[in-house]
């Protein structure tokens, strides 16, 4: 059988089992220490992300906590990425930060990291090694990925459409940087901090009415994150 289909059968299984088995493992500890239910899917997404991470390093064989080599650059872009977070977030106020943001933000952003960077990103990487624009190939995809699940926060948070577009184009843009920032760090402890942070400050700051100004300064953003991650990219030649 082609390797790749191995590859993608093996994602495949490790992501659905890491679903199944931390699903229950979840649930049974939200009725051991009597949860509401909030807290049993915080704790659901935190079992879920923990058995994934242990099936994709024995099943995908993939090193998810090397020793990074490259920790200047690494801190640099948590800081570029972070930093292109409160643009986005320009209305951040501490006075909206509740304690228990924390482990809830920190729940999404480990549970995300691990299925969209260490899994998916990795997967693809692997599937391109050949082409010389593997990592490109790999990220955009997967930041593709994860910004169109994004989508679903019109369901799940009733945002209107204009909002929610405007949150998958940032949404594809901070993928893309993170896509990055594993690359070169190697260890995912670097994305999900990162993205920890992201969530942290989105929830610190209300959500705004889409008019021309915003539009306006969605393209400029888009275009100096180009720009940004354009330079980064070819600095590193990955």
């Amino acid at each position: 059988m082609n390797e790749k289909i191995i590859l993608i059968f093996k994602g495949i299984i490790v992501l659905l089992l890491g679903y199944i088995l931390g699903f229950m493992l979840g649930g049974l500890l939200g009725d051991l220490f009597n949860f509401s239910l909030n807290d049993r899917m915080t704790m659901q997404r935190v079992t879920i992300s923990t058995i994934r991470i242990i099936l994709a390093i024995g099943i995908l064989k993939i090193d998810l906590f090397q020793k990074t080599n490259f920790l200047k650059c690494s801190l640099k872009i948590m800081a570029i990425t972070i930093f292109i977070s409160f643009i986005i977030n320009n209305n951040f106020s501490f006075h909206l930060f509740k304690y228990n943001m924390i482990f809830g933000n920190f729940s999404y952003a480990l549970s995300e990291e691990i299925f969209y960077r260490a899994i998916l990103f990795t997967i693809l990487y692997k599937i391109f090694v050949k082409s010389k624009k593997s990592f490109l190939i790999a990220s955009i995809i997967g930041s593709l990925f994860f910004a169109f699940a994004h989508f679903f926060n019109i369901i799940n948070n009733s945002q209107s459409f204009k909002y929610t577009i405007v949150q998958v184009f940032f949404a594809f843009v901070i993928g893309m940087f993170l896509c990055l920032l594993y690359k070169v760090s190697n260890n995912i402890i670097f994305p999900i901090l990162t993205h920890f942070v992201i969530d942290l400050v989105a929830s610190c700051s209300p959500s705004v009415n889409i008019d021309l100004n915003i539009i306006i300064s969605v393209i400029v953003f888009l275009l100096v994150s180009y720009l940004i991650y354009s330079l980064i990219y070819k600095k590193l030649e990955i």
